[in-house]
């Protein structure tokens, strides 16, 4: 009976043990959790930040150039050179034939849509890219077009010839950028890089607010000389985008009810789930949506070479190891760039590695006054006499501390 009493008492004391110890670990975890959540409070960009932030530089290069020329005649190298970087200027890019109301608003989405490039410039800095090469000509619109309808249009659809065609081109574009940046801003870490993907998707989905509400009113339209209404294209548009996209991201101005974010809705004026929630595309479905193929790792429809950044490049290129659309100049540029991201990662290593050698400094008392001062001391070609006193610092600290032990 002893013998039962004492096996019990030593279970309970070895369970209430293993519970000290579980709580104690559970404590280490809320702790270190809570000093990360804080140091990323003051970081403002980290490198994936960046990463992610460019698959939104390539779409901001494509509509800046559309809704300009379109809106103008004029693109980029007129209004913003400097933005290019010397990129390859877009091919097939014309001025629509668009009424005075629609060339000034989308003269305004192409304004926004500069300064949304002075934004993602001045947060990337050297990780921003030149303009790729884009394409926004009649063919590859047409191409698109003759995708989302399941056959050839005759005549070609021509996205610039009236104001429908061209907002129904323009319901191609923001969107594909709107969701993009809802499926990238859970997965940023720096106070600015949130910020500034906010900024961009406020913009962005009043683009897409305004070309949506354009369509709807024109819904019963027919697109000529196809007989097909406005409504209809934008729903094949989209059930095509879906499909470039290998999911449910997209819907056009009329659905069934049970796929409305509203039931009682009999229309569909706005994209959303049934939580009237943005839908969010992943970097893999943007790039594969805008390629117009479905393949991230294939270029094609604006990007007939490709996007640029590392994420994209990744998709094209994989490991580095050539692929067959992969030509020579390209091959040297991906290694190139390679060796670039390689750099900015070293840097980006060296810059943690000082900010946690600052945080041990001023743990063991030492102020930025003082380091400052020993910067200073080694610049002034003292540098030699510097390192033997700190050698005979070290020597001192060794001697005291045998004699200690």
């Amino acid at each position: 009976m002893d013998t039962c009493h004492k096996n019990n008492g030593l279970n309970l004391y070895i369970l209430k043990l293993l519970y000290l110890i579980y709580l104690h670990r559970l404590c280490i975890i809320i702790l270190c959790a809570f000093k990360e959540s804080k140091c990323f409070e003051k970081v403002k960009f980290t490198v994936w930040d960046k990463e992610l932030i460019q698959v939104a530089l390539n779409l901001e290069y494509l509509e800046a150039e559309f809704f300009l020329w379109s809106s103008v005649g004029k693109g980029l190298d007129t209004f913003a050179p400097y933005l290019t970087k010397q990129g390859p200027p877009p091919i097939g890019v014309q001025k629509a034939n668009l009424p005075p109301l629609l060339a000034d608003t989308f003269f305004q989405f192409g304004l926004q849509e500069i300064g949304h490039l002075r934004a993602i410039h001045k947060g990337l800095k050297e990780f921003a890219f030149p303009r790729p090469l884009l394409d926004v000509s009649n063919k590859t619109w047409a191409k698109f077009f003759d995708k989302a309808l399941g056959k050839e249009l005759k005549p070609p659809f021509d996205p610039y010839c009236n104001s429908l065609n061209y907002v129904l081109s323009a319901y191609m574009i923001p969107y594909v950028g709107l969701t993009g940046y809802v499926g990238t801003s859970p997965l940023l870490f720096g106070k600015e890089a949130k910020k500034l993907m906010a900024g961009l998707l406020a913009v962005e989905s009043g683009q897409d607010a305004i070309i949506r509400s354009f369509l709807y009113q024109n819904r019963h339209k027919e697109v000529k000389p196809y007989g097909i209404s406005v409504a209809e294209f934008t729903d094949k548009i989209s059930c095509l985008r879906n499909e470039l996209s290998r999911g449910m991201v997209d819907e056009g101005l009329v659905v069934p009810r049970a796929l409305r974010s509203k039931e009682l809705a009999k229309g569909n004026l706005l994209s959303a789930d049934k939580h009237s929630l943005a839908y969010g595309r992943t970097p893999e479905q943007v790039f594969a949506t805008v390629y117009g193929n479905g393949n991230a790792s294939k270029p094609g429809g604006f990007y007939p070479k490709g996007a640029h950044g590392k994420i994209a490049w990744k998709y094209l290129h994989g490991s580095g190891k050539k692929k067959k659309h992969m030509k020579e100049e390209d091959e040297d540029k991906y290694k190139e760039e390679e060796k670039t991201n390689k750099e900015l990662d070293y840097e980006q290593h060296e810059k943690n590695h000082k900010r946690k050698e600052e945080i041990e400094h001023e743990k063991k008392g030492i102020g930025k006054t003082e380091e400052y001062k020993l910067k200073e001391y080694k610049k002034d070609g003292n540098g030699k006499e510097f390192e033997k006193e700190k050698a005979e610092e070290k020597e001192e600290y060794k001697k005291a501390y045998k004699k200690k032990n």
